[in-house]
């Protein structure tokens, strides 16, 4: 005869199997946590890793490898793949039409950078992280005064393609402390 579980309530079913579901859990962690000491105790640190990674479900990659039976072999059928995928006639780029996706773009500015383009996109920027090639700390730059001292800058470059400034690789690495004491103090420097 089967053994059932007689439950007055469906409540009390859903119990019954949340309980026998975690005790079950309970004895397969146990039972992987005797595997782990015994293959400590052996020293076997292969065996102790392959518990772990299965202790949480996961499972063990499977190997990609093309099985042969010697090296010059397992090349020879990856050559004989590759040259399968890479020589294979395809028709799929002879049916391919390019289309517009748009008439226009209207809704896109074009033309000089506005002061309330310059302004969001400084609002955006991220309070206390470090400079940029232009020294510029993010926070300085939500200041309107400053924003209108700057917006030339962009306005400049996108009219003419050239950076107001040369930006040099110097300017984006901070000064040694040689550098700055030799700004400070230029008698001392030399």
């Amino acid at each position: 005869m089967c053994e059932v579980v007689c439950c007055k309530t469906v409540d009390e079913a859903s119990r019954a199997l949340a309980q026998q579901y975690t005790d079950n859990q309970r004895r397969y962690i146990e039972q992987q946590l005797n595997n782990i000491n015994s293959a400590d105790e052996s020293g076997k640190p292969t065996e102790i890793w392959k518990v772990i990674n299965n202790l949480p479900g996961r499972k063990s990659k499977s190997a990609a490898k093309v099985k042969a039976e010697n090296p010059k072999d397992r090349t020879s059928r990856w050559r004989q793949h590759f040259e399968k995928l890479l020589n294979n006639d395809t028709n799929q780029m002879d049916s391919f039409v390019a289309q517009q996706i748009s008439e226009t773009l209207e809704d896109v500015p074009t033309g000089e950078f506005s002061f309330e383009e310059i302004s969001i996109t400084a609002r955006e920027l991220k309070s206390g992280h470090a400079s940029g090639a232009d020294s510029i700390p993010p926070d300085i730059l939500r200041d309107h005064a400053i924003l209108n001292m700057l917006l030339p800058i962009p306005n400049s470059t996108y009219l003419t393609c050239e950076p107001m400034f040369p930006l040099s690789c110097a300017a984006a690495r901070p000064r040694t402390c040689r550098e700055t004491a030799a700004q400070q103090f230029p008698t001392a420097a030399q």
